[in-house]
């Protein structure tokens, strides 16, 4: 019969990210005060509406949690003991965040401002598809173009004091518009 690996052992073969682990454990340990990661455990991953979720179990010297992240949260196993539950409503609250945040115009708005929302409803797409830096680096840059159109549309000559001139990129880009 063999004994049990010490767990120096057990970690040396345990396929984890140690950056990852301590940026978990750094997460509960700002969440549920006064509380140290004794243990955190990657048990799922699952890859849902273009979004991946990472699901792990954690052990504090108090209670056991389901860390799931893209955006992280933390729940006490002992209200949500069941992962597959978990994740679930993890997924269906951050849609309903994410969905909250998008920001609809009224239809005044929309009517006035409809080249701008398209170019931002654009970035917000390719923001939540985004994966890559260079990704994120295209979202910004959609970002700055819809900014433009805004100012585009929003501007207006009587808007510069009296006594300054009219900066010549804005009159340039004015005409161009």
């Amino acid at each position: 019969m063999h004994d049990s690996p010490s767990a120096s052992e057990a970690r040396s073969v345990t396929l984890s990210n140690p950056t990852s682990k301590r940026a978990i454990a750094d997460y509960v340990e700002s969440q549920a005060r006064s509380e140290k990661v004794q243990h955190a455990e990657k048990v799922k991953s699952e890859h849902l509406f273009d979004r991946d979720y990472d699901c792990r179990d954690v052990h504090t010297q108090r209670d056991r949690y389901w860390v799931i992240t893209s955006p992280s949260n933390l729940y006490s196993q002992r209200y949500f003991p069941s992962l597959d539950f978990t994740l679930s409503f993890h997924v269906g609250v951050t849609a309903r965040v994410m969905a909250m945040q998008r920001g609809a115009p009224d239809l005044a708005q929309f009517a006035r401002l409809t080249p701008v929302w398209r170019r931002w409803e654009q970035a917000a797409g390719s923001c939540d598809a985004a994966e890559e830096a260079e990704d994120f680096q295209a979202v910004g840059v959609r970002c700055r173009e819809t900014l433009i159109q805004l100012v585009r549309l929003l501007s207006k000559p009587e808007m510069v004091p009296q006594g300054t001139e009219v900066p010549k990129r804005a009159a340039e880009a004015r005409r161009a518009a």
